[in-house]
C-alpha cells in the first residue's frame, strides 16, 4: 500500500489496496487505519462500491449508526443523500431532499455531537454530476497543532467541544458550532 498526499498537511489517496482488501484482511485494515490516523481523510479512487462492500469496509472501523427516521435509508446504516427520484427525475426545489442537499452545503461534521462521537464518515459517490457536488474537508487535529505558539496556556486550559443549537433562520433546523470551552467555566 502507498499513500499520496492530497492536502496541505492532511488527506491522502490510498493506492495498491482497495476497500474489499480492507474488509477482508486484517493486515490491509491495519495499514489503512494507520493511514487514517496519520492523514484524517483517505481517498480510494476507482472502486466499484456496492452497499454491501461499503458496509463491510465501514464495520472494520467500529459499530455503525442507524439512519434516523424520515430519511432515505431509515433503519439501515446508510444515510442516502440524493436529489434524484426513483424514476430518475429531479426532486422539486421545495422537496425535503432538496432542502437536505442545501443544508449539507453548510459546514458541518457528521455525528460529532453524539456520545460517543463518530470516529469517521465513509462517503461514496454513486452518480457523479457534470458540475457541483464538491465535498470539502478540514482537520481539527491539524488546526489545533497550527494554533500560534503564543497560545500554549490557552491550549492547556481549553478543550474543543461541538454543540448543536436550533437555528430556524437557516435551511436546516440544526447547525453545528465550534466553541473552545475553558475548564474553569
Amino acid at each position: 500500500m502507498e499513500t499520496r498526499l492530497l492536502g496541505p498537511g492532511f488527506a491522502a489517496e490510498v493506492r495498491g489496496i482497495g476497500l474489499a482488501d480492507v474488509a477482508e484482511r486484517d493486515d490491509a485494515y491495519a495499514d489503512v487505519r494507520a493511514a487514517f490516523e496519520a492523514h484524517s481523510v483517505l481517498l480510494f479512487r476507482g472502486q466499484p462500491v456496492t452497499n454491501e462492500l461499503q458496509l463491510a469496509y465501514s464495520k472494520r472501523f467500529g459499530p455503525l449508526e442507524v439512519a434516523k427516521a424520515a430519511s432515505r435509508g431509515e433503519g439501515t446504516p446508510y444515510s442516502i443523500l440524493t436529489n434524484v427520484e426513483p424514476d430518475g427525475s429531479l426532486v422539486p426545489p421545495d422537496h425535503k431532499e432538496a432542502l437536505r442537499a442545501r443544508a449539507n452545503q453548510l459546514w458541518h461534521t457528521d455525528s460529532c455531537f453524539k456520545d460517543p462521537p463518530a470516529l469517521a464518515s465513509v462517503l461514496s459517490v454513486r452518480i457523479i454530476p457534470d458540475r457541483g457536488g464538491e465535498t470539502e474537508f478540514a482537520s481539527m487535529r491539524l488546526g489545533w497543532e497550527r494554533l500560534p505558539q503564543a497560545t500554549p496556556a490557552a491550549k492547556a486550559s481549553a478543550r474543543p467541544a461541538v454543540t448543536s443549537a436550533a437555528d430556524f433562520d437557516a435551511v436546516l433546523p440544526t447547525r453545528f458550532l465550534l466553541d473552545f470551552i475553558r475548564h474553569d467555566r
